[in-house]
């Protein structure tokens, strides 16, 4: 199993924010800007959500799984295989040899489904949280009168290693030059209420079940 394909979920930066307490959505102390713009760090938020934090463990923890569950399988066959090739020659060496290239197959047939299924649940749970933030910046619009919320970026810094064409692109693409957080950030008030909420279901959520064993040369599946 390729870890690589989960540690993509956490490529933004390492989980290193609080935990924020508290279940009420308050007003902004800072005055409403006279244009109204509010900005929000999209990548500040989602390094320091608990549930971002919750279920990047729970796939990396399906992951080790899967990577041990099919060693195991591949270990198997790799015996069944070995044990084959010492048979005396004949009709049931090279069924016994067929049969274990056939488990190899499908093997890797279902090692290709858990990855994808990892894959799927990964992008499902970006998704899910980028609406989140974006149900939650409208919130936080309509409680303080901003008509315009958008995600900061003068935060962003260009690599030294850059090339001219990635500089290039890079500056074309920037919206921010510069943004007076005093006045326009609502990235805490957005961060709170989102880990406050997540804080509030998750504790009032029953505790699952443990999931059932799976039955080596299956798809082994995650519990959802």
């Amino acid at each position: 199993m390729n870890r690589q394909t989960i540690a993509a979920f956490a490529a933004a930066a390492a989980i290193t924010a609080a935990f924020l307490t508290g279940t009420s959505v308050a007003r902004s102390s800072k005055g409403t800007p006279d244009n109204k713009i509010a900005t929000v760090n999209i990548q500040t938020i989602f390094d320091s959500l608990a549930e971002r934090k919750d279920k990047l463990e729970m796939l990396q923890s399906e992951a080790a799984r899967l990577e041990g569950e099919f060693a195991a399988i591949n270990r198997n066959i790799n015996a069944e295989r070995e044990a084959a090739t010492k048979m005396p020659e004949g009709p049931a060496k090279d069924a016994a040899i067929d049969a274990a290239v056939d488990k190899d197959v499908m093997a890797n047939i279902n090692i290709k489904k858990a990855k994808a299924k990892l894959e799927k649940d990964q992008a499902a749970t970006i998704r899910s949280i980028f609406d989140k933030i974006q149900k939650e910046a409208a919130k936080q619009a309509q409680i303080n009168g901003y008509t315009m919320v958008m995600a900061s970026d003068d935060w962003v810094q260009m690599s030294p290693r850059a090339t001219s064409q990635e500089l290039t692109q890079m500056m074309s693409l920037r919206r921010f030059l510069y943004v007076d957080s005093k006045q326009h950030d609502i990235t805490t008030e957005v961060l709170k209420s989102l880990n406050d909420g997540y804080a509030a279901n998750k504790a009032a959520a029953p505790t699952p079940a443990p999931s059932a064993p799976t039955t080596p040369g299956t798809t082994p599946t995650r519990p959802n």
